[in-house]
């Protein structure tokens, strides 16, 4: 999450698009700035997660030989 947070475009992003969200006769723009930008942070590091969990049972997957070939293997190396 620290990464996130510390990336320049993360921080640019911010910068440039967070605004538009607050009102500033609301008061209290500083609190709700830091806010949106933590909402922010927290999902993208729940789908940074999510991608890697992902991409791990991916590769688990694409690494370990299908059962057909593993079985045609097996009749092969008994010949």
């Amino acid at each position: 999450m620290v990464v996130e947070a510390l990336r320049p475009k993360t921080a640019a992003f911010f910068l440039a698009f967070i605004p538009q969200f607050l009102d500033p006769s609301a008061g209290a723009v500083a609190l709700l700035f830091i806010l949106l930008g933590s909402i922010s942070v927290v999902l993208n590091t729940l789908t940074d997660i999510v991608v890697a969990i992902g991409a791990s049972r991916i590769r688990e997957g694409a690494a370990t030989p299908p059962a057909l070939f593993a079985g045609c293997a097996k009749s092969l190396a008994r010949q």
